[in-house]
């Protein structure tokens, strides 16, 4: 599932407790209408953590399709990444279901993360771990078969909230629609569509009302860099850095 990095592509960590405390403690607690976007990067920007619902991060391309290129879930932050750079991007962080956030100023929020070199240090390694997600989930898109994407997506949103039963049926956290795994995953609607059909025909997955379950061994066997021999392992001797004369 991972082929560079060691975030689960398209899922975010979840935020370290002492950076949501910035937000529990001195944000603002507001209800969102889904189809919401967060104002980000720019004049007036926030910075938010979603406490619950579900959102994304989306754009569109040149040839005007919509894809989503991270999946926010609780306990993430929206609009912390920009915040920093003050750039305006063809980015959208969208809230797309109803939802509660706990918002932050931009300047409140820099001035937070700046009074304190170890919250400072926490979070650059955590805004890392984000870009490595982001990386992981446009590696898998250029590089896996739809299939491959799809059970890649539905083991990584698993996982983000809880250990995956190999053997047992597995409830998805999150209801994504078909058109939303679609933006995830590039691919066309009727394509992720009927992907899924053939695997509820073989018993891989099954539906209670709108909540798919997937069954293990669709989660298992599932490509990821670490289960060979990591670049880095010591037991691989590196070649000489400089050519002999």
């Amino acid at each position: 599932m991972r082929q560079v990095f060691l975030e689960s592509p398209w899922i975010h960590p979840e935020e370290p407790e002492r950076l949501r405390a910035l937000f529990t403690t001195y944000g603002q607690r507001k209800s969102v209408k889904a189809g919401t976007a967060l104002p980000h990067g720019t004049h007036g920007a926030y910075v938010g953590l979603l406490l619950k619902g579900l959102g994304a991060f989306r754009f569109t391309d040149a040839g005007g399709r919509s894809h989503i290129f991270a999946v926010i879930l609780p306990g993430r932050v929206f609009g912390d990444l920009d915040a920093l750079t003050r750039s305006r991007l063809n980015l959208q962080g969208l809230v797309i279901r109803n939802s509660e956030v706990a918002l932050l100023t931009r300047s409140r929020w820099e001035e937070l993360i700046d009074a304190d070199p170890g919250l400072l240090k926490l979070y650059t390694k955590h805004a890392i771990a984000k870009q490595e997600a982001h990386m992981e989930g446009m590696i898998a898109n250029f590089t896996m078969s739809l299939p491959a994407r799809l059970r890649a997506l539905l083991r990584s949103l698993i996982s983000s909230c809880y250990t995956v039963k190999p053997d047992d049926w597995n409830p998805l956290p999150v209801k994504l629609t078909v058109t939303e795994m679609s933006e995830v995953v590039a691919a066309n609607r009727s394509s992720v569509s009927l992907q899924l059909s053939a695997w509820i025909d073989e018993g891989l997955i099954r539906r209670d009302g709108r909540m798919l379950i997937v069954h293990g061994k669709l989660l298992t066997d599932i490509y990821d860099w670490q289960t060979g021999v990591a670049p880095d392992d010591p037991a691989i001797s590196d070649p000489p850095l400089f050519l002999e004369d």
